[in-house]
């Protein structure tokens, strides 16, 4: 109960004394959504590429139900510096938290700055095309246990994707 109470007061703490800042820029929403003109094949065979020659390793591949994801892996943030990206090479940007008691503004995730989560693509068969819906989920930010030194990894939604995944998919895509 002690430790309850502890983690309550310091948690109450670092809310009342940090505001989030919010993004300003306009970013794509998730799951991005493509329809290629091209046969299911063609279009299987370029993401498959895409996810082996961007690094991303294939945790799941079922080419009958058009399904790929990837293995987790350390995703590449930014954020915002005087409301433009500060690396456009990044997948997600996150918000900037600004802490009252000091007065300074730092980015979130801001323990040990690793996030990391998961890619996934469907393909689905439409008329004349085909439909790739393409997500950044299961993201999670590693922060460390001080009372026994561990690595804890706790869900994080506080983002946006930059667009440049999404560029890059398209390229391999068309």
């Amino acid at each position: 109960m002690k430790i309850f109470l502890a983690v309550l007061f310091i948690g109450y703490g670092v809310i009342c004394k940090s505001q989030v800042r919010p993004l300003k820029g306009e970013y794509p929403n998730l799951p991005y959504e493509i329809n290629i003109n091209k046969p299911y094949d063609s279009v299987w065979n370029n993401l498959v590429r895409f996810f082996t020659e961007q690094g991303y390793p294939i945790h799941v591949q079922n080419k009958t139900e058009g399904l790929i994801v990837s293995d987790r892996f350390n995703i590449k943030w930014t954020y915002e510096k005087k409301g433009e990206l500060k690396d456009t090479t990044a997948l997600i940007v996150v918000p900037m938290y600004h802490n009252k008691s000091n007065n300074t503004t730092i980015p979130e995730p801001k323990f040990n700055g690793i996030l990391s989560g998961e890619l996934n693509a469907t393909l689905k068969v439409n008329k004349n095309s085909v439909l790739v819906v393409f997500n950044i989920t299961n993201i999670q930010k590693a922060t460390y246990n001080i009372k026994d030194g561990n690595t804890m990894y706790i869900p994080y939604t506080d983002y946006k994707s930059t667009g440049a995944f999404e560029k890059k998919l398209s390229y391999y895509l068309q």
